[in-house]
C-alpha cells in the first residue's frame, strides 16, 4: 500500500478494531503509508509506571477508547486523529529521572502538534483543522497536576492544583493569551492567573523558598486587553470537552495502578474521577473565563 488519503487513514481510525488494523502493518509499511514519525512510535518501550503498553498499542487503545456516543460523525473522526497523534513526540523528548528512576517526557505535548502538524497538512487537513487538532494534542496534559484532594505540602505549590472552577479557569485564560511574550517568566505568569482569577495577592512556594509577587496587573490587564498577545486558536466551551474526551481516553489506556518505589503513585480510577470532575466543572469555568475575553462568543 502506497501513501494514505485522508479518507483512508479516517476509515481506519473509525474501524471496529483500530489496534487489529494498525498492528497488521510493519514499520516500513507504516513508514510509506504516513510516515517515519508513526513508525517509531511501534514497540516504543515507555518505561513508566503509568503506561502498561508500548508507545503505538497506547495511542491505537486511546483511539479505541474514543465512544461516537453523544458526538457527531465529525467531532469524532476529530477526536480519534487527535488521539492517535497525541504522543507521537515522546521518542524525540524522552529522557530518565534519576530521582523516580523511570523514563520521563517532557514537553511531548506540545513537541507532538510540532511533529503531528506536516503530517495531517500533506494528508490535507486545513489550518483551521490542524489548529483544533493542535489544540487537542498540545493539551491534553493541562491538567494533569489538578487533584480532587491536596496533601499538605501541596498547599500553595507553584504548579499543583486542587480542582475548582477557578483553577480550571486559569488554565483557559493561560490557553488564551501568551503572557511568556508579553515579557512573563514562568513563576509570574501562575502569580498573574491566580490574581486574575482569584483577585487577591497570590502565594507561592518555591523551590527557594516563598515567592514574592510583584507584578503590576494593572499592565497586564492593558496587555490583555489590546489583542496583541491573543494565542492564534481560543478554544471554546466545547473544545473543551472535546479535549476532556482526550483526557479520558488517555488515561483509560494506561496502568490500572502505577508504582514508584513501591508506593502507588496514580491509579486510573484516580485519574478517570479527576477528568470527570473537571469535565462537569467546565461550564462554569468557562463562564469565569470569559470575563476576560469580551468579544468572545461562548459556544
Amino acid at each position: 500500500m502506497g501513501k494514505l488519503t485522508r479518507e483512508q487513514f479516517e476509515n481506519m481510525l473509525i474501524s471496529g478494531n483500530v489496534v487489529e488494523t494498525f498492528n497488521t502493518l510493519t514499520k516500513a509499511e507504516l513508514t510509506q503509508m504516513i510516515g517515519a514519525d508513526v513508525a517509531a512510535m511501534v514497540g516504543f518501550d515507555q518505561k513508566n509506571s503509568h503506561h502498561c503498553y508500548n508507545l503505538f498499542m497506547h495511542s491505537l487503545k486511546a483511539v479505541e477508547s474514543i465512544s461516537p456516543q453523544g458526538l457527531t460523525a465529525e467531532q469524532f473522526k476529530t477526536l480519534r486523529v487527535a488521539a492517535f497523534f497525541h504522543d507521537i513526540a515522546k521518542p524525540q523528548v524522552a529522557s530518565f529521572n534519576p530521582k523516580t528512576k523511570q523514563q520521563v517526557f517532557y514537553g511531548h505535548a506540545e513537541k507532538s502538534v510540532e511533529v503531528a502538524t506536516p503530517i495531517l497538512s500533506d494528508l490535507g487537513y486545513s489550518e483551521a483543522e490542524i489548529n483544533k487538532l493542535g489544540f487537542l494534542i498540545g493539551h491534553h496534559d493541562d491538567f494533569i497536576s489538578y487533584r480532587t484532594n491536596l496533601e499538605p505540602f501541596q498547599f500553595n505549590h507553584l504548579f499543583i492544583r486542587k480542582i475548582s472552577e477557578l483553577t480550571i479557569a486559569e488554565k483557559m485564560i493561560e490557553n488564551a493569551y501568551d503572557f511568556e511574550a508579553m515579557g512573563y517568566s514562568e513563576e509570574q505568569i501562575k502569580g498573574i492567573l491566580f490574581s486574575l482569577t482569584q483577585n487577591k495577592q497570590p502565594f507561592f512556594k518555591t523551590k527557594t523558598g516563598r515567592y514574592e509577587f510583584n507584578v503590576n496587573m494593572q499592565e497586564v490587564k492593558a496587555k490583555m486587553a489590546s489583542g496583541k498577545f491573543n494565542r492564534p486558536f481560543t478554544p471554546t466551551l466545547l473544545d473543551y470537552k472535546m479535549l476532556l474526551e482526550i483526557c479520558k481516553a488517555d488515561s483509560l489506556s494506561q496502568s490500572e495502578v502505577a508504582m514508584q518505589d513501591g508506593k502507588v503513585v496514580g491509579t486510573k480510577q484516580e485519574k478517570m474521577e479527576r477528568n470527570h470532575l473537571i469535565e462537569s466543572l467546565l461550564p462554569k469555568a468557562y463562564e469565569i473565563f470569559m470575563n476576560f475575553c469580551p468579544n468572545k462568543e461562548i459556544k
